[in-house]
């Protein structure tokens, strides 16, 4: 269900337990009631509509086996090394150019290069830079780059996450876990179901692009590579940038992504593998090597989406 109450994001599941796949599971949904509700897990509300029957579990009633919870990363006194508002936002069609997703409203784009980013990260990062958030006076200055943040190794980053769009975006993180500090819902009628309004704690002023939460603290004790950020709510996650390499933070709602809703973390640029060095020839054959190889992956990758 989105906001509104509409049930067009729907699915049922039957989770089956056993060594045996190849046995299809007989069991057969239940009536919800109110002496046996039904839970919906990963709820991006607080309530299911205006189905009492129903019952939404969010992060607020799940946690991580505390073997694998960094306490040391979550604590209220840890120093972060890299703190970033990040708003999902979608910009809206203009005359002769048509609207996107996007994160800080800017528009996540590749540039051109003839060898593969990985080895050269931060030619990627100047060949397709992106200025800071601009208002051009009521509309917002339209942006097609790069959109990326540089970590050293083993910064710790922490992301405030805010989305005041109308749809639930599941956020999806490449090449490590994070942990989840807190999420918030937008206010609902409790009777109907229905929105009421954005998430109170959160206070945005959108002419300077910044965003306070008011009554932000560390609720939950959950490790992620994905997790949705609601609609009229927010995320706030931290994680350790130990793993070298450039990893993608994007929706991961396929339409959303194609559009623009993505950026690139860039972990310890210094530990990452230069392009090899040749002269004529074979500069040529190496970079079609690499950007052959680049290519493989990038299909792996999609087809794992798929």
């Amino acid at each position: 269900m989105d906001k509104n109450n509409n049930r067009r994001w729907h699915a049922r599941a039957i989770l089956q337990v056993g060594n045996n796949p190849q046995t299809r599971p007989t069991t057969l949904a239940r009536t919800c009631s109110p002496q046996k509700p039904c839970y919906t897990l990963n709820c991006p509300f607080t309530q299911y509509g205006s189905d009492p029957n129903t019952i939404c579990l969010t992060m607020h009633n799940m946690t991580t086996d505390p073997a694998h919870v960094d306490q040391e990363l979550i604590a209220d006194s840890t120093k972060v090394t890299i703190k970033h508002l990040l708003s999902l936002t979608v910009v809206g069609p203009m005359e002769h150019e048509s609207g996107y997703e996007a994160i800080n409203y800017l528009n996540m784009a590749f540039p051109r290069s003839d060898q593969p980013i990985l080895n050269n990260p931060k030619l990627a990062r100047e060949q397709l830079p992106c200025s800071d958030y601009i208002l051009e006076g009521s509309e917002i200055k339209r942006q097609k780059c790069y959109h990326n943040i540089v970590a050293e190794y083993n910064d710790i980053v922490e992301f405030f996450i805010v989305n005041f769009d109308s749809d639930q975006h599941p956020i999806h993180l490449h090449g490590s876990f994070f942990h989840v500090l807190d999420q918030g819902f937008a206010l609902l009628n409790k009777t109907t179901g229905l929105f009421l309004a954005n998430n109170p704690d959160v206070e945005c002023d959108e002419d300077d692009m910044k965003c306070v939460c008011n009554n932000c603290k560390t609720t939950t004790k959950l490790v992620k590579d994905t997790t949705i950020v609601p609609s009229g709510g927010y995320l706030r996650i931290r994680f350790r940038a130990n793993n070298p390499g450039l990893w993608m933070l994007h929706c991961h709602t396929e339409p959303h992504l194609d559009r623009g809703m993505a950026l690139m973390i860039h972990v310890a640029e210094d530990r990452l593998v230069p392009a090899p060095h040749s002269t004529g020839s074979q500069t040529k054959i190496h970079n079609q090597l690499w950007l052959f190889l680049s290519t493989l992956l990038l299909l792996a990758v999609l087809r794992q989406h798929i």
